[in-house]
């Protein structure tokens, strides 16, 4: 499924639309069809590591839009997000 999805993550780099980030310094968060099962979705919710336990189960996310490269901040409670937004009607990357 990895290969069918917009997001490249390896473990050296991320990539989208074109920006490529350090894998040990950036992650990726995304919600996209599901390629093997298109009444499904993939998400990829990944280093969001609350402590808050006012925690309500979508903090940050709606800032982000459909997808999000987001930079680990050590001793932050917050990630940096670097850059997001939202898929066309198609599920495609603006150009």
């Amino acid at each position: 499924m990895k290969d069918k999805l917009p997001v490249k993550w390896t473990e050296q780099s991320v990539s989208l639309s074109g920006q490529t980030f350090s894998a040990k310094e950036y992650f990726p968060a995304l919600i996209y069809p599901n390629p093997l099962n298109p009444k499904k979705y993939v998400v990829l919710n990944t280093g969001l590591t609350i402590e808050d336990r006012g925690y309500n189960g979508d903090y940050g996310t709606p800032l982000w839009g459909d997808y999000a490269i987001v930079k680990v901040r050590p001793g932050e409670a917050v990630p940096e997000m670097v850059t997001a937004g939202l898929f066309n009607e198609s599920w495609q990357l603006s150009k």
